[in-house]
């Protein structure tokens, strides 16, 4: 039987680079060698797509080391980043239906081609999940894990999310989205959360990952701290 090649993508920019790269681990492990045949591709932290090849054990292993109790470089050898790996080659996802697959690129100016069957996408937060990369497969013409451009560009948005669901009917928290550009009438906005909410009020930054810069505020000028910093 043949097997089914899956893009694996992971790593991003984004602030949850290093789950990203441990969730990319789990899955390339957990994927049954009989019936499926991975592609690992990571996108390092300055934003270069790099086709991995190496031990799968390794793709985290530095990112871990880093937060290791007790770690330091002088009593342990420094494990290298995954994207350090000497066999690590450029490589994309190409728009073109035709490739149906990625570009691995050589450092003479020319390029394999690698077919693939399914895109599994592990990347998180900007780019990841807001339906960029899912636009990137449709173009490519090749089925993909998750939501499509849609659903990853509305529930990355929490005050777009909340909006549709208000509309719908389906119930919801309360809330207040501040948009940046009223950032010079803040007073303003605290006004109209004040008579919307009541405190303790909790802040978070509309599209931004997990817990960052978020938080509760019990009362306004806790609440003009928060909104100042969750624009950072």
């Amino acid at each position: 039987m043949q097997r089914i090649r899956v893009l694996v993508l992971f790593g991003g920019s984004a602030n949850d680079y290093t789950q990203s790269l441990l969730s990319a681990v789990s899955v390339l492990k957990a994927l049954p060698e009989d019936q499926y045949e991975c592609v690992p591709v990571g996108i390092n932290r300055r934003g270069r797509w790099l086709y991995y090849p190496g031990d799968y054990d390794l793709i985290a292993a530095s990112e871990l080391q880093k937060v290791t109790p007790g770690w330091n470089e002088w009593e342990h050898p420094k494990i290298p980043a995954w994207d350090e790996n000497p066999d690590c080659t450029t490589a994309i996802l190409s728009p073109d239906p035709v490739h149906h697959g990625i570009l691995v690129l050589e450092d003479d100016g020319s390029y394999t081609r690698k077919r693939v069957d399914v895109v599994f996408s592990l990347l998180q937060g900007s780019v990841g999940e807001d339906g960029s990369v899912q636009g990137l497969c449709e173009l490519s013409g090749i089925p993909f894990v998750g939501s499509g451009v849609l659903g990853s560009a509305v529930c990355r948005n929490k005050a777009v999310t909340h909006q549709i669901l208000k509309a719908a009917n389906i119930p919801t928290a309360h809330f207040h989205a501040v948009p940046q550009r009223d950032l010079n009438r803040l007073e303003h906005e605290l006004d109209q959360i004040e008579s919307k909410l009541m405190y303790p009020v909790y802040v978070k930054p509309a599209s931004n990952d997990r817990a960052v810069a978020a938080g509760k505020a019990n009362d306004r000028a806790e609440l003009l701290a928060m909104i100042k910093r969750a624009f950072t």
